[in-house]
């Protein structure tokens, strides 16, 4: 899940490069090497060179698509990020209703962090970002904050619907993503879960949906 050219990524537009056909299919050649690259044999061991042979291109091709590869990764852990919020946008939410939008929030975002290479970037990222600490901050404000924010919204959506009783959209966006990672996250990490079952992961998500609904919702919205 962690191949580009396979995963949305962001910001190609606004960056004004205005890519033709031909080139965003380099783009996407590119960022398939990076990705694979950084998984196999981590962030500091890889090169703009490398990534140029990787993906059979010419050096220059990869410095006009980026400027280094902090902003190869960047643009590799935004795309992931992508796959989760662009499951229900803060405007769907208000049409769906707090609990289902919520609902398919927690069962893409499950699906996306059991995801075995979303746990090997994970696993990079953690080994690396103490010697290299922007890997660390890159990592998280194009992945989690991304994620966080985009929840974040979805909550004031229910809040304005009248369906949730929150004082702190943030707060509550991260209480309900760690409702989620707590009980998975850990042991997929260190590799013990196994294999869930798109049955089990939905209940799994439904269930933290449940239990963040009894505390967050509204009288009038737990009665209807």
């Amino acid at each position: 899940m962690l191949h580009p050219h396979k995963e949305p990524i962001e910001g190609v537009e606004s960056a004004g490069w205005g890519l033709t056909r031909f080139s965003e299919q380099k783009r996407r050649q590119i960022h398939e090497a990076a990705a694979g690259l950084f998984l196999r044999q981590g962030f500091e061991a890889t090169t703009m060179d490398a990534i140029a042979r990787e993906a059979n291109v010419s050096k220059a091709t990869v410095y006009a698509h980026a400027k280094n590869k902090q902003e190869l990764f960047a643009a590799i852990v935004r795309g992931k990020s992508s796959l989760v919020y662009q499951s229900v946008e803060a405007g769907d939410a208000a049409a769906l209703g707090a609990e289902q939008a919520l609902t398919l929030f927690a069962r893409r975002f499950l699906e996306v962090i059991m995801a075995p290479e979303a746990q090997c970037m994970y696993r990079v990222v953690v080994a690396e970002a103490p010697r290299n600490p922007e890997l660390g901050r890159i990592f998280f404000e194009q992945g989690p904050r991304v994620v966080i924010d985009r929840l974040a919204a979805i909550v004031a959506a229910g809040v304005e619907a009248g369906q949730l009783d929150v004082d702190d959209h943030q707060i509550a966006a991260q209480e309900f993503l760690g409702l989620m990672q707590g009980r998975f996250h850990l042991p997929c990490i260190l590799g013990t879960l196994g294999e869930m079952s798109p049955a089990e992961r939905e209940e799994a998500a439904d269930r933290v949906v449940r239990t963040f609904l009894r505390a967050y919702a509204t009288r009038r919205a737990g009665a209807e």
